[in-house]
């Protein structure tokens, strides 16, 4: 056999089974003389004596509503994306409009926030409206244990803060816990100041409220110590100065306090020097005694 003529009738079977399975030629459609020469989902018209798509049945989108495919293999019109002809076409948060055959939200459920209302976005894991973060209906719309709603809005309760102006001026705000706690040099109680102080809380006299002042008989600096004392830091108490006095005891063994001047001076028959001692005597300084 010429092979010209085989290869002419390989390439003719070649381009029909092109055409056939781009679907230009409808298969589908056949002569009929009744209902048993067609598919079960055709039935026959007995003018064309063609094989036609039964009702919702179908061979191309051309034979469905325009909201609808074809589905090829079950020959059934089935619902595009986001269309409907029923509510079982549709997410089950959604029920069909048959008007415009398009799923919308069901009562109660959103696609979008302009679903919701102004203080509202629509969450898209459930589809349901939910209040604006740092906006509220109730105090359970407020995320955080510290705030209470107010004015459609969450603002902390008393004694928390998001910031330094929730808190009071000798406040400050730890963003950690989101409480207001005294700043340096100041307080709201006793715990917040050193064992030797206490808390002033004079509601009459705001310069001194809420700042740690020293207890009775401890000191800050020397200016709340005697004349003849300082203040120790170290123990917050005030101490006789050097040479100066308050019992004999501040004083060497062989002095005493003179209450007086406050002054350490040297006991009878006791020196510091030879002037401390009589005519002819001299002063041992290794016994602090005159000879």
């Amino acid at each position: 056999m010429d092979k010209r003529f085989l290869l002419a009738v390989f390439i003719v079977a070649l381009l029909a089974a092109v055409i056939l399975l781009s679907g230009c030629v409808n298969t589908e459609l056949k002569k009929c003389s009744s209902n048993a020469d067609c598919s079960s989902w055709q039935s026959c018209n007995m003018e064309k004596k063609m094989c036609e798509p039964l009702p919702g049945r179908c061979v191309s989108n051309n034979d469905c509503e325009g909201w609808q495919t074809c589905d090829k293999k079950s020959h059934f019109c089935e619902a595009k994306a986001g269309n409907c002809g029923t509510d079982a076409d549709c997410d089950t948060w959604q029920v069909c409009n048959t008007a415009s055959n398009q799923c919308v939200p069901a009562k109660g459920f959103c696609a979008a926030d302009s679903d919701c209302a102004k203080d509202e976005v629509c969450d898209q894991d459930s589809h349901v409206c939910k209040t604006k973060p740092g906006l509220c209906k109730s105090d359970y719309d407020c995320e955080a244990s510290w705030q209470i709603c107010k004015d459609n809005r969450c603002v902390p309760i008393a004694g928390f803060c998001t910031s330094d102006k929730d808190c009071e001026a000798w406040e400050s705000c730890n963003e950690s816990s989101h409480e207001c706690v005294a700043r340096s040099g100041f307080c709201n109680s006793d715990e917040d100041c050193g064992d030797w102080q206490y808390c002033v809380l004079d509601s009459k006299n705001s310069e001194m409220s809420h700042k740690c002042e020293a207890l009775p008989g401890y000191c800050d600096t020397s200016s709340e110590c005697r004349s003849w004392e300082y203040c120790d830091r170290k123990q917050h108490i005030c101490v006789a100065q050097r040479g100066r006095c308050n019992t004999d005891n501040d004083c060497k063994d062989w002095e005493y306090c003179d209450q007086s001047s406050r002054s350490c001076n040297v006991k009878p028959g006791r020196c510091n020097t030879d002037s401390d001692c009589g005519t002819g005597q001299i002063c041992d300084v290794k016994n602090r005694k005159c000879v």
